[in-house]
């Protein structure tokens, strides 16, 4: 029996009936609909299904392709071949009957044919190659078919990702299992410009990263090199950009220790990593192949045991401490020194200077396959420091409470854990919620539709907070400052005061669906093209292990 998997979400009717009049063309007649309603409500219940075997799913919820096509999936028996076809694309007559024949060779476990794009004609049939198909997807899902059995051996369709998933599917089914190549025209593709299309609705890039992560593994380019980090205090919860460094860094085989100025932070967050409160102790008892110091005031304080070492090294600077003068003395002074990793382009003064931007932790900050933010929550994370502008964010608060929801995530910093105390006693109709869990910032930034960025130092250092924000789908509202816009670019806005941080809002209480969705998409996409760890921290540990960016080994 060939099952036929049809995923139905915002249907074109006149579409639909000309998707299922393909289907009852058929030359060949042994097989079976499988209609999956993918709505939060199905209103329509006028689609005529005369004359088809047709069992339709319909569970009131809306939770995505990928799930949807599962529940298809479920309804299938292990002997049966499975077919998908989109509702705005049409089968040719005699698909079917070349599926068939192909399936009558029991090695046969995947098949494809070619397709026909509507408007222009074109025909595209392509020869398999795996690794080409790894590459880009050239075989669209409405012309491939697979034994049943394999959704049970591979699983199906990945709910974790909202685009690309026929991409991924087939990857996974064809690895092992070669595809015959049906010498037929099976689908003529829809190739308008339709709104309800997915790849308009959801970001594409993250849907990449996350199928090439899964074929492609780190390289343990620093396997076994121990690397001493030299941080102020460690670990504190604000500071997660050093923590989704090290972490990086692990994963490509460095055994990582640290030394601390403080090693008892304001907000600590447990960890495994040994920190040392001695830094001679600890040079002398882990041995390190390379010293990493964040921020370029600490590597001053301690600037001759560290030259004195003789290690190789490298400084992040952070962007509070940025000093020209200072890099430059500690560039000239310390001939261990390898690279001093700047976050701007501009920054750049030496050769051995490198533009770093901020990373991000993907397995933490994601978008919601579904979008359940709420459009009129506007969320801050900051660190509890009077530079952070917080008056700012909560004046805004309280003069527009009535149309928005506000909430402020502030966090205890060392000897300044007084203004964080002071913030949360204050009468506000901002929500204020303090010292919030690293894993728990993640989920607030999904379910919110604004982040609003607030600072009035005019030294911009790494606001990790924004990337992170944009990477769970937030649209950004930042100072009207270069270094801020050159952050966020077109996935958010500036304001240059408080009446243009209110206008900034209000244009979004008349966005349509088609422009919040626009809005997220680049947001995510933004984030997942300049923030990744293999973008950003690559860079620290290819001078680690190379003593260059550049080479590749």
């Amino acid at each position: 029996m060939i099952r036929i998997i049809l995923c139905l979400y915002r249907i074109d009717k006149q579409l639909l009936a000309s998707c299922l009049d393909s289907i009852r063309s058929q030359t060949y007649k042994d097989w079976s609909l499988i209609v999956v309603w993918d709505e939060d409500e199905v209103t329509d219940t006028t689609v005529d299904f005369h004359g088809m075997d047709v069992r339709v799913c319909n569970d009131g919820e809306h939770v995505g392709i990928s799930r949807a096509r599962n529940k298809g999936l479920a309804l299938c028996e292990k002997d049966d071949i499975v077919t998908y076809l989109d509702h705005d694309n049409l089968w040719y007559p005699d698909y079917l009957q070349a599926v068939a024949t192909a399936f009558q060779d029991e090695n046969v476990m995947t098949t494809y044919a070619d397709m026909r794009y509507k408007h222009d004609k074109e025909i595209v049939s392509i020869e398999f190659d795996w690794d080409a198909l790894m590459r880009k997807n050239t075989i669209d899902l409405n012309v491939f078919a697979h034994r049943a059995c394999l959704a049970r051996m591979l699983r199906g369709f990945d709910p974790h990702l909202s685009r690309m998933v026929d991409w991924d599917l087939i990857l996974r089914y064809t690895r092992h299992h070669p595809p015959r190549h049906l010498s037929v025209v099976g689908v003529e593709y829809n190739n308008d410009g339709d709104r309800t299309r997915i790849s308009l609705c959801h970001p594409a890039t993250i849907n990449l990263y996350r199928i090439w992560a899964k074929w492609s593994r780190l390289r343990p380019i620093l396997a076994g090199y121990k690397i001493l980090y030299v941080v102020h205090h460690y670990c504190h919860l604000s500071e997660t950009y050093i923590d989704w460094e090290m972490e990086y860094l692990m994963g490509l085989g460095a055994i990582v220790e640290v030394y601390a100025d403080h090693p008892h932070p304001a907000v600590p967050v447990p960890h495994t990593k040994r920190v040392h409160s001695d830094l001679s102790e600890a040079l002398r008892l882990f041995r390190p192949d390379h010293l990493h110091v964040h921020w370029m005031n600490i590597a001053l304080i301690h600037q001759h045991r560290l030259r004195e070492s003789g290690v190789p090294l490298t400084i992040r600077v952070h962007g509070f401490e940025w000093d020209e003068r200072m890099a430059l003395y500690l560039l000239q002074t310390m001939p261990n020194l390898r690279h001093i990793f700047v976050y701007r382009s501009s920054m750049m003064l030496d050769r051995r200077m490198v533009a770093v931007p901020v990373g991000m932790n993907p397995r933490l900050h994601y978008p919601d396959i579904i979008p359940r933010h709420n459009r009129r929550s506007v969320l801050r994370v900051s660190a509890g420091l009077p530079n952070k502008d917080i008056d700012f964010f909560l004046e805004l608060a309280d003069r527009l409470a009535d149309e928005f929801d506000f909430t402020l995530c502030i966090i205890h910093c060392n000897t300044r854990e007084a203004y964080t105390d002071e913030i949360a006693r204050r009468k506000t109709r901002c929500r204020v919620l303090v010292d919030v869990p690293r894993e728990d910032i993640p989920a607030l930034m999904r379910a919110s539709g604004i982040y609003l960025h607030t600072n009035k130092d005019p030294k911009i250092g790494q606001p990790i907070s924004i990337v992170e924000a944009m990477a769970c789908g937030c649209y950004v509202l930042v100072r009207d400052h270069p270094a801020l816009l050159h952050i966020v670019r077109d996935a958010g806005k500036g304001y240059a005061s408080m009446d243009e941080a209110v206008r900034r809002l209000r244009e979004t209480q008349t966005w349509t669906d088609r422009e919040w969705d626009r809005a997220r998409c680049r947001s995510i996409d933004h984030a997942y093209t300049y923030f990744i760890p293999e973008r950003t921290f690559e860079f620290v540990a290819r001078a680690i292990r190379y003593g260059s960016i550049t080479q590749d080994r």
